[in-house]
């Protein structure tokens, strides 16, 4: 069964030239408004709207803002454990999101926000999870844990013997 495609996810699952090239032709020297670039885009096969040229360079560029984001806290966060403030990986990663999440708060932008809040809501769930699990490993060892099977002091022959008995051929 084939899915419908969704129509703001057809310019965004291009190849990566592709996309290069329609943010070119919108901001380029001879930048072309959104239904002549629609225009284009259906010429060479791409089902595309005005509506949705305009919604995939608002992604474009917002993905092109949180990808620069994220490389300049990570740098910032490798600075720190160069200078010995950070000193576990965890730390490093706590560190980098720190930095990030400062800086799309000085932008005061609701929709980096909302993704922001997003992704920290998803990262709790993921720790809470693990937490979770965790005391289930422990609650599980605590009563399983310790009971071992005792070996058998039967030899082979007289295991043979006991399963027949149990099956009722002898």
């Amino acid at each position: 069964m084939d899915r419908k495609i969704h129509s703001h996810a057809i310019l965004k699952n291009l190849p990566i030239e592709k996309q290069m090239e329609i943010i070119e032709r919108l901001e380029g020297p001879r930048a072309e408004i959104y239904s002549e670039t629609a225009a284009w885009l259906r010429e060479q096969g791409i089902p595309a709207t005005s509506q949705i040229v305009s919604a995939f360079k608002e992604w474009f560029h917002l993905r092109e803002k949180c990808k620069a984001r994220a490389e300049l806290s990570l740098d910032m966060a490798k600075e720190c454990k160069e200078q010995g403030w950070i000193n576990s990986a965890d730390e490093e990663r706590a560190a980098a999101q720190v930095f990030f999440n400062r800086m799309a708060l000085s932008e005061q932008d609701p929709k980096i926000w909302s993704m922001l809040e997003r992704v920290n809501l998803v990262r709790d769930k993921v720790v809470l999870e693990k937490k979770r699990l965790a005391l289930q490993k422990k609650k599980f060892n605590a009563k399983y844990g310790k009971k071992r099977v005792k070996k058998s002091t039967m030899t082979a022959d007289e295991k043979q013997k006991r399963i027949r008995q149990i099956l009722g051929v002898e």
